[in-house]
């Protein structure tokens, strides 16, 4: 249960930190034992400062409910967020809040309509046979492999684009987020302007991306609008051609989609084989379920209601990790 001190607003327990620095260093020599500690030490509810910033570790089910669900209009995503990805993502949906996030979810949102979803499923069989086939036999880099399958599919499904040989600008870019934004390393907290050899690789990847995004933007506009198509960059690209979303929030929105899509499908797949390589009996059940289900055929959406433990194996995947 929550603490009773906590129902009565009091301010919250939390480690002890060094002037200015506050817990940044203790932070960033072990981020998960940080954490872990910290909620030993102090409970539920944890106060601490990271680089100058005030931060709350919520570990009871009560408080995450209140923050994510009950009360998520009373909060924001708040400084450290926008500092680490801001100049990326800049107006995009992922930073946005109140009604700026909900006018650009409203415009979005057609591309995620269930018989719109229900369409990208031949584009990832496609691109998973694919991808498969050139594996048997081989030594698979499995996290890299997810990377380039996730990234094709998501190019192709929602912006119409074969991403092909350009893969590289996006995953050079994704890289380089990586490391600015690692607060397991000091990089993570520098500000922007800081002549940091990461923070000019940052830099240097972004103005790379932002071109190759620009350019498909531009595509786009020059095509007659009733050639479009429906998917989520003719969405977009329309509503900014009515005023209703800026040239900057669309580039912005596509490179959200681009990176958050691609990068946490990427992980959450390379966990689950990780955790199927590990249990046998798991792997030859859900291999059990595939042949019985689809019998030699390729699956397509219509498949998945009949994959109950194809999905309990990943969402235990993410559940865990």
């Amino acid at each position: 249960m929550a603490t009773e001190a906590h129902r009565r607003h009091e301010t919250p327990p939390g480690p002890d930190g060094l002037p200015l620095l506050g817990n940044t260093l203790s932070l960033s020599r072990d981020v998960l034992g940080f954490y872990e500690q910290a909620h030993r030490n102090y409970g539920d509810i944890v106060r601490f400062e990271v680089a100058g910033d005030e931060g709350y570790l919520l570990t009871h089910p009560e408080y995450i409910e209140q923050v994510l669900v009950n009360d998520d209009a009373k909060f924001v995503k708040g400084e450290v967020l926008n500092r680490s990805i801001g100049s990326a993502l800049g107006e995009g949906m992922l930073l946005a809040e109140g009604e700026a996030w909900r006018a650009q979810r409203t415009l979005a949102q057609p591309a995620f309509y269930r018989e719109r979803v229900e369409t990208y499923g031949e584009a990832m069989v496609t691109y998973a046979a694919e991808a498969a086939g050139n594996w048997d036999g081989a030594l698979v880099d499995v996290h890299d492999a997810m990377t380039e399958l996730t990234l094709r599919i998501l190019a192709r499904t929602l912006f119409g684009i074969d991403i092909g040989d350009r893969q590289s600008v996006v995953r050079e870019m994704a890289e380089a987020t990586r490391t600015r934004t690692d607060v397991s390393s000091l990089v993570g907290f520098l500000p922007d302007w800081v002549p940091h050899p990461a923070i000019r690789e940052y830099n240097r990847a972004l103005t790379d991306v932002r071109g190759f995004v620009e350019g498909h933007i531009a595509e786009r506009k020059a095509e007659p609008p009733e050639e479009r198509g429906d998917d989520l960059l003719s969405l977009l690209v329309t509503a900014a051609e009515a005023g209703d979303m800026s040239d900057e929030t669309l580039r912005d929105n596509m490179l959200t989609f681009l990176f958050a899509g691609h990068e946490t499908t990427a992980l959450a797949l390379t966990y689950t084989w990780f955790l199927l390589g590990h249990h046998p009996d798991v792997q030859a059940r859900l291999h059990d379920e595939l042949d019985s289900v689809l019998e030699g055929s390729a699956p397509t959406t219509a498949d998945l209601p009949d994959l109950e433990y194809t999905g309990q194996v990943v969402d235990e995947a993410m559940r865990r990790y």
